[in-house]
């Protein structure tokens, strides 16, 4: 015959083990300051400030956390090149076509930028050169992807309809309040 109170008991010495164990995780960092991170698989931040016994994380970070009995702490960050933060492209302007009567030529470009900015952070463009005449950049619009951002550009060029290669600085930067 089974001894229904010794199994039960059994059961509920097992089950305060396993609950006073830790159960290791993936995150990502959505805050350095305050540090604010989102386990994988979940929608929303966790809420309070985990511990972590790794400096100088970043925005973007993927890291390793323990969770135990509510409480979090980063153990440690993913191995690998971080994303990249700035880089350079050039880009074809294509076939420019004159904005009204004012003399004045533009295109747009869409292009892919090889990162997407985290939260807390914007993607800005700047022209580096604009090929052999005047010409001048402006940012329209950009969507993001899983593993890239495109880029839609307006370039404008006074006095020329000619086609021209544009070199552009990107950079991924912290918002400000």
């Amino acid at each position: 015959m089974i001894d229904w109170t010794e199994l039960k008991g059994m059961i509920a010495s097992l089950a305060t083990k396993i609950a006073g164990k830790p159960d290791l995780r993936w995150a990502v960092v959505l805050s350095a300051d305050p540090l604010t991170i989102r386990l994988d698989a979940d929608t929303e931040p966790i809420v309070g400030t985990p511990s972590t016994l790794v400096a100088g994380l970043r925005t973007g970070d993927r890291v390793w956390v323990a969770v135990q009995n509510r409480r979090v702490t980063i153990l440690g960050r993913a191995r690998g090149a971080p994303p990249p933060r700035s880089g350079t492209l050039t880009v074809p302007t294509g076939t420019l076509g004159q904005v009204g009567t004012t003399g004045v030529y533009a295109s747009t470009i869409t292009t892919t930028v090889p990162a997407v900015a985290p939260p807390g952070h914007v993607l800005m463009v700047d022209a580096l050169e604009t090929g052999s005449g005047y010409g001048a950049i402006s940012m329209s619009s950009t969507t993001p992807g899983l593993t890239s951002t495109t880029v839609r550009l307006r370039f404008t060029q006074p006095g020329s309809n000619s086609a021209q290669s544009v070199r552009l600085l990107w950079r991924i930067i912290p918002t400000t309040d």
